[in-house]
């Protein structure tokens, strides 16, 4: 049940290894290796390592802060491994048979910066992406269909990401924080009405704090299919200059909060409520507030202005 190398540094039972006590930090797997065992390397200071193509399934690279390098197999098929945590990771190739990621399958990882994720993944799950505080650019596939709660959240380094067509959802707080995104255009194919992500939080029917925070996202167009807009999810867009929202029949409160760049009220055709329709008043109230760049607001007879819609706009002049 042991392999022995010259430092006895692999402990393998039925082909698993359930131990490394090793003193490089190079780590080459044995071929005798089908398996690792979940918890084998979670918090070494192992700096690479490069993994064969007899391994079929297990391991985790939790919190592992100096791992700069890793060699997956291209046979690798299935759940990709747990990188959460490795803060020194600054490139990885996904094999092609990868079909999914677990939840924060890279949270933490502050030094990554670009990954392209293989056809076979068809969900982005949550937390996949947070905090990877050098992110650059992300290449989704065509298939994937939904984006999961904090999924690329606080990723302040992000500069773009095309969302695929096929997308039908996307989880509250995806994309909260990330300051560098300037742009974003939202596929036709998602749907108004609210769905069930992957950790059961309602997903774009809801987009509380969507895109708060992204301080550089200037222009945003929303598909005629999205007919709210949700609490806060666009506050603290300062450099938001316009948005096209052709379908809004709904505004929550804050949901452009602070957007000080913002000069005039988008046109909403078929809009109905802003501000304080959906839950306790006072979370619902200020959808503009702070829009200190309007000048001009024009009200619709058939428009219900919430509390404080309009607070702090110091730069308001005229109301028709």
């Amino acid at each position: 049940n042991v392999y022995e190398s010259k430092n006895q540094d692999f402990v393998i039972k039925a082909g698993e290894l359930v131990e490394y006590n090793g003193t490089s930090m190079d780590v080459v797997i044995p071929e005798e290796v089908v398996a690792i065992g979940y918890k084998v390397f979670s918090g070494s200071n192992i700096h690479s390592i490069t993994l064969h193509n007899n391994i079929s399934r297990g391991m985790s690279f939790s919190g592992c802060i100096n791992l700069e390098n890793v060699t997956l197999p291209e046979s690798m098929v299935g759940i990709l491994p747990y990188f959460g945590g490795c803060s020194s990771l600054k490139e990885i190739t996904i094999p092609a048979g990868i079909s999914s990621i677990p939840s924060g399958a890279f949270w933490r990882c502050s030094a990554l910066k670009k990954i392209i994720l293989p056809a076979g993944i068809s969900s982005i799950p949550e937390n996949a992406f947070r905090e990877c505080s050098s992110l650059e650019e992300i290449i989704l596939p065509a298939e994937v269909s939904s984006i999961a709660p904090n999924a690329f959240r606080d990723c302040i380094s992000l500069k773009q990401i095309y969302l695929p067509e096929k997308l039908k959802e996307i989880g509250q707080y995806a994309f909260t924080n990330c300051k560098s995104l300037e742009r974003i255009k939202l596929p036709d194919s998602l749907e108004s009405i609210p769905h069930k992500s992957i950790s059961g939080i309602g997903a774009f029917g809801g987009c509380d704090s969507l895109f708060e925070g992204c301080e550089s996202l200037k222009e945003v167009v929303l598909p005629d299919s999205i007919d709210r807009i949700g609490k806060r999810m666009f506050c603290n867009c300062k450099s938001l200059e316009s948005i096209t929202a052709n379908g809004v029949r709904n505004i929550e409160g804050g949901a452009f909060e602070n957007c000080v760049s913002l000069e005039k009220i988008p046109e909403f055709p078929m809009l109905i409520e802003v501000g304080s329709i959906f839950g306790d008043v006072d979370d619902n109230e200020g959808a503009f507030q702070g829009c200190s760049a309007i000048t001009r607001i024009v009200l619709k007879a058939d428009i219900k202005w919430g509390y404080n819609t309009f607070r702090d706009c110091s730069s308001l002049q005229e109301v028709y």
